[in-house]
């Protein structure tokens, strides 16, 4: 399972501008997990994506704290996992996906046939 975690990070990571392997500290990876545990490979997946989406215009001098950023992010997916309200405006705004065709998040996801090389097998590493 963490080989999963990892390499769903390597691969947002790879494929987004401002993100940094330290930004993903632990308690990120443990949020990662929580969702992992809660929701499956999918939800996991969706974290990954709404990640990817809510950074892909940001540079790295638009948040002061990309940890604590991530955690927020990752928070609000945990509670959609668990079925409870999420806070409005949290989550990634529809963005232009200009660009993006080839992102690994627009291809759809069956969670049955989520593997931990997943990730690696999409070409992003």
């Amino acid at each position: 399972m963490g080989f999963e975690i990892d390499a769903a990070v390597r691969a947002v990571i790879a494929d987004s501008h401002p993100l940094r392997r330290w930004d993903f500290d632990g308690q990120v990876r443990q949020y990662l997990h929580a969702i992992r545990t809660v929701g499956g490979p999918a939800m996991v997946h969706e974290a990954m994506r709404e990640i990817y989406f809510a950074t892909a215009e940001k540079s790295r001098s638009d948040v002061q704290k990309w940890p604590a950023f991530l955690i927020k992010l990752l928070k609000q997916v945990l509670r959609q996992c668990q079925g409870k309200p999420i806070e409005e405006g949290v989550l990634a705004p529809a963005v232009s996906t200009k660009g993006l065709a080839d992102a690994p998040w627009n291809a759809p996801v069956d969670a049955a046939s989520m593997s931990p090389l997943l990730w690696l097998d999409s070409g992003f590493q």
